[in-house]
């Protein structure tokens, strides 16, 4: 796949959400055995991505909730593309669902033209999971102390400045696109096939800044690694108040919350779906859960069931559209 990006005007950006079908088939009483074997839950990205350490957390709670193992397979590449393909095509029987995040189901459609699933009629809404801002940090031996820094000398020096990402299109990436944008400068921007790859070449003074959640930069900034420059969120975190905000440091256009989802391929029963959502509910409330959000400043977003996810989805890709065909961004 080769990657032709036109950087543009990208008014903002947010939290932009999943698009997936609102039906779920009408089907035989399948729940009343379901689950009888171990559930795959398909995380579309690398091992220690901020995707994958969080599905590992609500997989053991939701196992002990279900009655049965919940696997993690990775399936990373393409942006989230490859993973997000073999969910979509698994049989629909609720023994395959997809870590539904907001780059592959809510950007992808609006950056790659020819996309192979269709966020809202591939899939079929189980809920929403949790939001999370990010930080944008170098490497401790950065000459970059602040923000203003970082800006400066990237006005004065275009495109000298690389910024690692996941991938083309991914929230990593647009978030970066957003930050040039909002403060008029050029950096180059190197995608990864796997955010480990990218964590490891920022840690090893090979990138000049990444674009990371507070889940997978939080150890290295504490062990005095990395050092942020900046956070995506409106306010300071709690967990990491030292942290300033863009909005403080004069830039209030640079807010961004990823967020995350299950969902099954189209036309799972629906009584398997509602069995899986109910029990995935449960395990958001589960302690161990609670504290793993608590402790990484993630939000939960457990009350966004499978009727309300579709209407707010829709609504976020008819949000986002408009932003992505005024930048002229396109992945081919």
């Amino acid at each position: 796949m080769t990657r032709k990006l036109t950087r543009a005007a990208l008014a903002a950006v947010g939290l932009i959400a999943t698009g997936i079908g609102t039906g779920m088939a009408a089907a035989p009483a399948h729940a009343q055995t379901y689950p009888d074997r171990p559930i795959t839950w398909v995380v579309p990205f690398g091992p220690g991505t901020v995707t994958d350490n969080s599905a590992r957390v609500v997989a053991k709670a939701l196992g002990d909730k279900i009655g049965q193992s919940v696997i993690i397979e990775n399936k990373p590449g393409a942006a989230g593309i490859v993973g997000t393909e073999y969910a979509m095509n698994a049989k629909p029987d609720g023994y395959t669902f997809l870590y539904a995040s907001s780059g592959p189901m809510a950007i992808n459609p609006s950056l790659y033209p020819k996309l192979s699933y269709s966020p809202l009629k591939s899939f079929t809404p189980v809920n929403a999971m949790s939001g999370s801002p990010l930080i944008m940090v170098v490497n401790a031996s950065s000459k970059f102390k602040t923000l203003k820094e970082f800006v400066d000398y990237a006005k004065a020096n275009p495109e000298k400045i690389n910024f690692g990402t996941s991938g083309a299109g991914t929230t990593q990436h647009l978030t970066g696109e957003l930050l040039q944008l909002a403060a008029d400068f050029k950096m180059t921007h190197i995608p990864y096939k796997t955010g480990g790859s990218q964590m490891a070449d920022l840690l090893g003074g090979n990138i000049d800044v990444s674009f990371e959640y507070p889940s997978v930069v939080r150890s290295h900034i504490e062990a005095g690694k990395l050092r942020p420059l900046g956070i995506t969120s409106a306010q300071r975190l709690k967990n990491a108040a030292n942290i300033p905000t863009f909005v403080e440091q004069g830039w209030p256009q640079v807010q961004v919350t990823a967020w995350s989802a299950i969902v099954l391929p189209a036309n799972a029963p629906a009584d398997v779906t509602e069995k899986l959502g109910s029990a995935f509910r449960d395990a958001l409330k589960d302690p161990a859960v609670v504290a793993y959000f608590d402790s990484n400043d993630s939000i939960s977003l457990a009350d966004i069931g499978p009727k309300e996810l579709p209407g707010f989805i829709e609504s976020e890709i008819a949000k986002f559209k408009p932003l992505v065909e005024k930048s002229g961004a396109r992945v081919d």
